[in-house]
């Protein structure tokens, strides 16, 4: 997959991160189990590099937290520098990508039809990568059915919740409304025209991963070295920390307090996906509330989370967002196919117990 990292360094989540240093990496992550041996994973090359920063093991770290995007953002870097820098950049993407405010530059692409609008370099990039995470997982991330997430967004949010499944036609009906291959996309021309009437783009799936990974370029452009942004559960740690590799809990689907593992992550973004309590049960079944595109429902397989750990959070918080709806056995297949791209992490439930899955 191509994809420029130097504007866009090598984000639905619920990542918490564990501020505490891990022994050190020499790239990409390592992965802990109940106090294990530690073993490397190797991601991209382009993970391995900017091996250690030289703090002092009581170098201050920065702290800094604020509401973007509709979620809390937390910021920390020993260098004071790259708060501000990075909220900065972080509110100026929120803007431009926010489904539901009708002047942003995404919704001026929602609303015309058949008519080529003029858009940011930004978009185009965002909107590539959408397209083409959605050819490499077979329609299981799909930014074009945003209809039909709002339609089962304003279900979940009635009050007294779901009580019944909607028609198959109805579901029929709102699929007909998607179509990546609708959307098309000038780069050199830098503009976007819908081919199909009533299609809606919805970039909920990996604007948020997008947006950090822009705000790391940024701070990287202005000599940060070190510094790790959570928005919501997504998250990238740029560099180390005290010469170590940032430490990135992930949580426990089914306890809030616990964590399923610790993760030492360096230049490289983390993104999960999975029930915890955004899900709804209706006739004894639990309904996750990520729709899968395909099938035009909320995903019901055995999965409770998938966890992405990718050379940029905008590839990792999309392909954690497919991948459970996926399932299991679809994403080894991907991962079999695309081998070093990405490392999974997958929390599975079922008659038996709970078990993780670690893909690579």
């Amino acid at each position: 997959m191509k994809y420029n990292s130097n504007t866009v360094p090598p984000t639905a989540g619920c990542i918490s991160t564990v501020f505490r240093p891990a022994n050190h990496a020499s790239g990409g992550f390592r992965q802990r189990r109940n106090g294990g041996t530690y073993f490397n994973i190797f991601l991209l090359l382009s993970l391995l590099c900017t091996i250690g920063c030289g703090y002092a093991p009581k170098e201050k770290l920065y702290t800094q937290t604020a509401v973007l995007c509709g979620t809390f953002v937390e910021i920390k870097s020993p260098q004071q520098k790259a708060l501000p820098l990075a909220f900065a950049e972080m509110d100026r993407l929120c803007r431009m990508f926010n489904f539901y405010d009708p002047d942003s530059e995404l919704n001026r692409i929602n609303n015309s039809y058949n008519k080529k609008i003029r858009v940011s370099t930004e978009m185009i990039e965002v909107l590539n990568l959408a397209q083409e995470v959605c050819r490499m997982t077979d329609g299981a991330f799909d930014v074009s059915a945003g209809k039909l997430f709002r339609y089962w967004k304003s279900m979940m949010g009635k009050r007294g919740g779901i009580t019944h499944l909607p028609e198959s036609r109805t579901i029929a009906e709102l699929k007909a409304d998607t179509g990546i291959d609708s959307i098309e996309i000038n780069r050199h021309g830098r503009s976007v025209r819908l081919l199909k009437k009533g299609i809606q783009i919805d970039l909920s799936g990996i604007a948020k991963g997008y947006i950090v990974d822009r705000a790391i370029g940024a701070l990287r452009e202005n000599g940060i070295t070190s510094c790790l942004i959570n928005s919501g559960g997504d998250v990238y740690a740029l560099g180390t920390v005290r010469g170590k590799p940032w430490a990135i809990g992930v949580r426990d689907p089914a306890d809030a307090h616990r964590y399923i593992d610790t993760l030492s992550v360096m230049n490289a973004g983390v993104a999960t996906s999975g029930n915890y309590e955004q899900s709804f049960t209706l006739d004894r079944r639990r309904y996750s509330h990520i729709i899968n595109p395909k099938t035009g429902f909320p995903a019901t397989n055995n999965l409770v989370s998938a966890t992405v750990v990718a050379p940029n959070l905008a590839l990792a918080d999309a392909l954690a967002t497919a991948f459970f709806a996926m399932g299991r056995a679809r994403t080894q297949e991907f991962m079999n196919t695309h081998r070093n791209l990405v490392v999974a992490v997958l929390e599975e439930e079922d008659k038996d117990g709970r078990k993780t899955y670690y893909l690579r």
